[in-house]
């Protein structure tokens, strides 16, 4: 019995993950009705923050722009999707972080610098560890200022982002913030 419940056990994980990389691989692709809201108004002890939340920069620069989540252990699956302005910035690529081991698994990154636009799906590929810091990185991004606002200032914003959690259910409420790039001359 008890070698029954573990083989149950790991054909539910291995199936829940499974679902996972099929949406991370299939979600990535650009639809007009994707989900535009971050929180439904609930509250939430899970957020998203882009980091550094202010930067400065200059025409021709590149900056590396963290993707970090907060307060939430046994992370195995995050959908998230970026917006920028196109005049001033240019998305060139996403990069993983830490909060799905040394090898997640990534959808289809999705970059649109016409639009500015930028979609990247990942998860975890085994078990989602408990334990450890509850504060982690979900990818970077790096961008490159490609003009200057007249306000000097620009924003990247988190549009929608959807993060799994270790009973492979999505996490209700996600709250997110953006960031600013000061530019200078």
């Amino acid at each position: 019995m008890q070698k029954r419940t573990s083989i149950m056990a790991y054909v539910k994980k291995f199936l829940a993950t499974l679902i996972v990389v099929i949406i991370a691989t299939v979600g990535c692709q650009e639809t007009e009705d994707a989900p535009s809201t971050i929180s439904d108004g609930g509250t939430s002890d899970v957020v998203v923050d882009l980091l550094p939340a202010r930067a400065k920069a200059a025409v021709g620069d590149t900056i590396l722009v963290s993707i970090k989540v907060g307060s939430i252990r046994g992370l195995t699956g995050a959908d998230i999707d970026l917006s920028f302005e196109s005049a001033y910035l240019e998305a060139i690529a996403f990069g993983d972080g830490d909060a799905f081991g040394p090898s997640p698994v990534r959808g289809r990154d999705y970059i649109d610098n016409d639009t500015g636009l930028a979609r990247l799906a990942v998860a975890k590929v085994g078990p989602s560890e408990l334990v450890g810091s509850s504060d982690s990185t979900l990818a970077t991004i790096m961008f490159e200022v490609v003009s200057d606002p007249a306000d000097k200032e620009t924003t990247v914003s988190v549009t929608s982002v959807q993060l799994v959690n270790s009973d492979y259910t999505i996490i209700p409420n996600v709250m997110a913030n953006g960031m600013v790039f000061s530019i200078e001359e």
